[in-house]
């Protein structure tokens, strides 16, 4: 039987495009708990619907399918920035030994399991300071809190297997498609007032890595031998918000907008009254506590085990991505408003947590 790789959370904006790139060469099992949006790739593409926070719901998949596992590479996650204890998380946590059990049951011996992980999960350091491929997860919010239990989990269900964590700096497209990024350049392109204000110093940056590079960087430890256990994959340098502001505004307005550094309570007090407006209002309170954040990755472990690193960088990118905002406007718009940052925006978990815990069918508050 021919062997295949699996790719979970397959309908996200990394498992759609990993799975048409890894397609090209093989044989690919898609799961995710709800069909893609498009089914763009080749014949070589096996779309299964399958429920990753249900251990029986697994089992069940690769007892009925059980070809060898030549790699698998797990992107499930339940993402949102309301940052709160959630079911849907606890519910994937759950998934996680049953999805390490059946990939040692089935997986080749040159097989390796990668788990996505999320420069969330790491601790900022000062501007001019690198962070190692051995920096431990330690998480400040609700999200790289799940990605750091699940990361427990997986070392201890595979800790004698090719097992490879790769932690992801902030993921784009030519669309954006990242949404805090998105948010930023939404309130330029509609001119809302939150385009002056900014309550952090400038200079302090983050790291990015294009969605291409990400996919190629997985298709490149699939085939390479697992020295390191744990990646950093992003652009060798931060991108300041001043030099993402001075961009914008650029290839918006033709000018520089001066921004106002406001202290963080008069953020924290702006933020809130808005979230209490407007049912979907992107930035929150807690956010602000987050704005001087800096991460710069040291790529030396990246290039050791793949010999390679990122080749794209979201400065050079952000004239084009501007420009799509403004020339394609209706597909701008498609694209961004498929990536969930909102509770609402995962209606079909709300299914099956009813189906699975009938007891807690509401989001913990």
């Amino acid at each position: 039987m021919k062997p295949w790789i699996v790719v979970t959370g397959s309908s996200g904006l990394i498992g759609g495009e990993l799975v048409k790139r890894l397609s090209e060469t093989y044989d690919v099992a898609a799961l995710d708990v709800a069909p893609p949006h498009i089914r763009n790739a080749n014949g070589n593409v096996f779309y299964f619907e399958v429920d990753l926070g249900d251990p029986q719901a697994i089992r069940m998949f690769f007892q009925t399918n059980n070809r060898p596992i030549l790699g698998l590479v797990n992107l499930a996650a339940y993402y949102n920035f309301l940052n709160r204890p959630s079911l849907h998380s606890e519910r994937l946590k759950r998934g996680l030994p049953e999805l390490a059990a059946a990939y040692k049951a089935h997986r080749l011996s040159q097989s390796c399991f990668i788990q996505a992980s999320s420069m969330a999960c790491l601790e900022p350091v000062e501007n001019g300071v690198l962070i190692g491929a051995d920096a431990e997860s330690l998480p400040r919010w609700e999200y790289p809190r799940f990605k750091k239990e699940s990361e427990d989990i997986l070392r201890s269900e595979l800790s004698a297997e090719n097992y490879v964590e790769m932690v992801l700096a902030g993921v784009y497209t030519e669309f954006c498609e990242l949404v805090p990024l998105h948010q930023f350049i939404e309130s330029h392109l509609r001119n809302k007032i939150q385009r002056f204000f900014y309550p952090g110093d400038g200079n302090q940056g983050l790291t990015y890595v294009h969605l291409s590079d990400v996919c190629e960087a997985i298709e490149r430890q699939l085939k390479a031998r697992v020295v390191r256990r744990r990646l950093l994959l992003g652009e060798s340098q931060p991108t300041t918000y001043r030099q993402i502001a001075k961009i914008v505004d650029r290839q918006i307005y033709g000018f520089v907008i001066p921004k106002i550094r406001v202290p963080k309570w008069f953020a924290r007090f702006g933020a809130s009254l808005l979230s209490k407006i407007f049912k979907r209002e992107f930035y929150q309170p807690w956010m602000i506590g987050f704005a001087q954040e800096h991460y710069q990755f040291d790529l030396q472990a990246l290039f050791e085990q793949l010999n390679w690193t990122p080749r794209r960088r979201l400065c050079d990118d952000l004239p084009l991505i501007i420009r799509n905002a403004r020339e394609h406007a209706q597909e701008w718009r498609e694209l961004n408003s498929r990536r969930p940052w909102h509770v609402d925006d995962w209606p079909q978990l709300d299914r099956l947590v009813r189906q699975t815990l009938p007891e807690n069918n509401n989001e913990t508050n």
